[in-house]
């Protein structure tokens, strides 16, 4: 950060109200698992159960997907510290507001060597994305 100094009067403010993504108006933290598996355990036999069916599974997917990009703009600031800081950066990963940061990369020995590296993990985990897409599809 080669940033040069400007003055802010609410910088207190922006520092002890920054929560990083966290709800805190429930008290605890959210655990997305469960909120996702009860949203998709709702009945579906009326229209009107699958339309609220289908709006508590878009909030749940739209606020987890909210704190995943705030967690992560916290992280790349350096906000929030790694779980294992002894390890190379490449290899820290990352748990905030129940949510499992680690980096696309070839952090192990070697892991994806036949296949390329870094390409190869983000590959990989760019497909994991993609079938997470299709089984939400096949859902319906």
């Amino acid at each position: 950060r080669n940033e040069s100094h400007v003055y802010s009067i609410a910088r207190t403010e922006d520092a002890l109200g920054n929560n990083f993504g966290i709800d805190i108006r429930g008290g605890t933290l959210r655990d997305w698992n469960e909120e996702l598996q009860n949203a998709r355990e709702m009945p579906v036999t009326t229209l009107p159960e699958r339309i609220e069916r289908a709006r508590v599974i878009y909030k749940v997917l739209n606020d987890f997907g909210e704190a995943a990009l705030l967690g992560v703009k916290a992280i790349c600031d350096g906000q929030i510290g790694p779980m294992n800081p002894n390890e190379p950066t490449r290899s820290q990963v990352y748990l905030h507001n129940n949510i499992f940061f680690s980096r696309a990369v070839d952090a192990g020995v070697e892991t994806f060597k036949v296949a390329r590296g870094d390409k190869a993990a983000r590959k990989s985990a760019s497909r994991d994305v993609h079938c997470l897409g299709v089984l939400h599809r096949m859902e319906r």
